[in-house]
């Protein structure tokens, strides 16, 4: 065999060693990327949880509608703490705020917020208009 007809068979493709590498190099980073996926997995919210947060803010909601409309635009406010209802499970926090104004008029709207934080966290709000 000449020498030209060895180099050319040489530098003809990988040798063992060169794809043992790079199969290492890929199953390491492969681990890498498949333990920061399971660690994300674990620390995010389980949909239960957030079903549990919707409810709860929803409640909230209709408890502070209900209020207005049994005792009309100028006393509504959140009945909570009060009722053993708005004790919320453990591991959940509920608050509600009340700003008024909408679409330049001050008076005659206000705006409802209800957050859920917790084990799983939700947000619910509403527009009230003074009619």
């Amino acid at each position: 065999m000449t020498a030209a007809a060895r180099r050319r068979f040489r530098s003809g493709g990988f040798s063992l060693l060169e794809a043992i590498v790079f199969i290492v190099v890929l199953a390491v980073l492969l681990a890498g990327l498949a333990a920061s996926f399971n660690s994300s997995l674990r620390l995010s919210p389980q949909a239960g949880q957030i079903d549990v947060a919707a409810e709860l803010a929803q409640q909230r909601m209709e408890l502070i509608l209900a209020q207005h409309r049994a005792a009309g635009y100028a006393a509504m406010a959140d009945p909570c703490p009060g009722p053993a209802v708005c004790t919320p499970p453990a591991g959940y926090t509920v608050t509600s705020s009340m700003a008024a104004g909408f679409a330049g008029d001050p008076s005659n709207y206000k705006i409802v917020t209800v957050d859920v934080t917790g084990t799983g966290t939700a947000r619910v709000t509403a527009l009230v208009a003074n009619y």
